[in-house]
């Protein structure tokens, strides 16, 4: 008999607990739905702004170069960040240290690359006005990168308020420093400097907030998983 209460109050806690956790993850994804709604508008907003001030030539010189190294930072990632958010274990402080030493190594790489095919690009493109911006942007690689694994951590705790308040700041700061320089004429510099802000923001903010503070780890056996799985989901 004692066994059997013991059982249904174990049941019961279980439920419980799952229907908080549901409660807080449908919490969250309202968090992560409005964060993209207002950050798609003041992105468009910092676009025709900005297009405004400092001319459609220079926003495109500056687009041209932030399209670039976007993508360079979105590979540095390698998937990392989803795989610690999604993982059926619960990642521990080397799971989160390997995957930052990784994430770190592979921004390393990806702006040597990004440095070396510039010959490239401008032949491709037939310019080399946006050199000097690419390679300011170059910076945001490993900034962009190396905030995944806190960002993940905050997830992984279904702090999504946190990660869209983060965001929503580190966007606005974009805004407003880059309207703040172009009205005071530093065309095109104006948004590469609100792109760079941005990106140290959102790195700081999400290690303080996080709680994370980074080691350098190089763990081959904890890394395999997900660069495998990454690999299998590309293929």
């Amino acid at each position: 008999m004692p066994s059997a209460l013991q059982n249904s109050t174990t049941l019961e806690e279980t439920q419980v607990s799952n229907k908080a956790a549901s409660f807080l993850a449908g919490r969250g994804g309202l968090y992560l739905s409005a964060r993209y709604a207002v950050g798609v508008l003041i992105s468009v907003a910092n676009m025709f702004v900005l297009t405004w001030l400092i001319g459609p030539h220079n926003y495109g010189l500056f687009v041209t170069a932030i399209t670039i190294t976007s993508v360079l930072a979105s590979l540095v990632r390698s998937g990392m960040d989803t795989y610690l958010v999604r993982c059926e274990h619960t990642p521990v402080r080397e799971d989160y240290d390997a995957a930052w030493t990784a994430i770190a190594a592979f921004s390393a790489c990806a702006m040597l690359i990004g440095a070396a095919v510039l010959p490239l690009l401008t032949w491709w493109l037939k310019s080399d006005e946006f050199v000097a911006a690419y390679l300011v942007t170059l910076l945001t690689v490993p900034l962009a990168g190396l905030a995944g694994p806190p960002t993940a951590k905050l997830e992984r705790a279904l702090e999504f308020r946190a990660v869209a308040t983060i965001e929503l700041i580190g966007q606005s700061l974009a805004l407003f420093s880059g309207l703040y320089l172009a009205l005071q004429g530093f065309g095109l510099w104006a948004p590469v400097a609100g792109q760079v802000i941005w990106q140290v923001f959102v790195l700081i903010a999400g290690l303080c907030i996080g709680h994370f503070r980074p080691r350098f780890r190089m763990d081959r056996a904890r890394l395999r998983p997900r660069l495998v799985r990454r690999t299998r989901g590309t293929a």
